[in-house]
């Protein structure tokens, strides 16, 4: 069986996801993307056997064309699995195509992202029966596509979005509260959603000098959020640690951090603080977060801010103070990260969603 994944680019952190899906007997891989605007993150996309990097990914207008894609060969292809991004122009091209040729075709994605407008959504929900096949990033937004959906008619999916929680595994020490009493750690982009900003703020806010952030990511916002830190005299309590993706430099960040905070919309990196056990403090608004908060929901391991710099201020000397607390919230994100939200999951939610195509 040959599967084919369009995505717009192969970041380091899906690597692992490609691997075991390469390692199925019986099933032949191929991934096309674009070249990597990611920067470190994408560093490897072209060292894998089953990569293939095709052009450029540009946008224009509000509309996105992915070269060397619109005319790819689909013959001996068994299933086409592609970025659900009906801004793609080539993108749908391909998915017609792959339904007059009777090719399996799935799109592969958020069921609404944070940016998206109500009418823009109900575009994207008919453009859904181009494939037929949606496959969503959360149990929890499959659950809403089924009820708002229904009417279209639709094979709807999820796979657990995640990420290698065995590499992080061979790197975690056990989170002691004792220990792990005065570092916080933000992990993301440094762009205006992430509200960087607000855990800044919070930070001065509670006027403790022994009290530390690692700030750990890279982007177009960084010069404003370490002018902020000079302004408010935070130098020798906050650390730009840059863009980092070896797992064993992340892990020694990660394993004396005591709490991960958001100031708002937060994905991947959320997933990767509860693998390695740190209990987390987000935006309780849920609108503004990524699918992958979703893992929220399947256990006790955060506390939630109200979008300030005060109420995250209240939450991080809360948490702070309560050791046995932030130990809980640990021994739960570890169980649930086993069992949800990581490769291994994926992998197998993805097999056994083209068994049934």
């Amino acid at each position: 069986m040959k599967v084919v994944f369009i995505q717009p680019n192969i970041p380091k952190y899906r690597v692992a996801f490609y691997n075991a899906l390469s390692q199925v007997n019986g099933l032949v891989l191929k991934v096309y993307a674009s070249k990597g605007k990611l920067g470190l993150l994408t560093s490897s996309e072209s060292e894998q056997q089953w990569a293939s990097v095709k052009g450029e990914y540009k946008t224009l207008l509000g509309v996105d064309w992915q070269q060397n894609i619109i005319g790819l060969s689909l013959e001996h292809v068994d299933v086409l699995i592609l970025c659900g991004n009906p801004r793609n122009l080539p993108i749908i091209v391909l998915s017609i195509r792959a339904r007059l040729k009777g090719v399996k075709c799935v799109w592969w994605g958020h069921f609404r992202s944070v940016s998206t407008k109500n009418w823009r959504a109900r575009i994207r929900y008919l453009l859904y029966k181009i494939p037929n096949n949606i496959c969503f990033y959360s149990d929890s937004e499959l659950a809403i596509a089924k009820k708002r959906l229904r009417h279209l008619s639709l094979n709807l999916f999820s796979i657990s979005n995640g990420i290698d929680v065995d590499e992080i595994a061979r790197y975690r020490e056990k989170y002691i509260g004792l220990i792990r009493t005065k570092r916080l750690i933000f992990v993301g982009r440094m762009i205006e959603r992430s509200r960087l900003d607000l855990v800044i703020n919070a930070l001065a806010d509670i006027d403790d000098h022994s009290l530390k952030l690692d700030i750990v990511g890279d982007g177009p916002k960084r010069s404003d959020f370490e002018k902020q830190v000079k302004k408010l005299d935070l130098c020798d309590s906050v650390t730009f640690h840059g863009a980092i993706v070896d797992e064993e430099q992340l892990s020694a960040i990660f394993n004396r951090a005591s709490v991960f905070v958001s100031g708002d919309c937060v994905g991947l990196s959320l997933i990767h603080a509860l693998a390695y056990g740190v209990p987390v403090i987000v935006n309780a608004n849920r609108k503004t977060q990524g699918p992958e908060a979703d893992v929220l929901l399947l256990a006790d391991m955060a506390l939630y801010h109200s979008g300030n710099s005060a109420s995250i201020a209240l939450q991080v000397k809360f948490l702070i103070d309560n050791i046995a607390l932030r130990e809980r919230f640990s021994m739960q994100a570890l169980k649930t990260l086993e069992v949800h939200h990581n490769t291994r999951v994926m992998s197998k939610r993805c097999m056994e969603m083209i068994k049934k195509l």
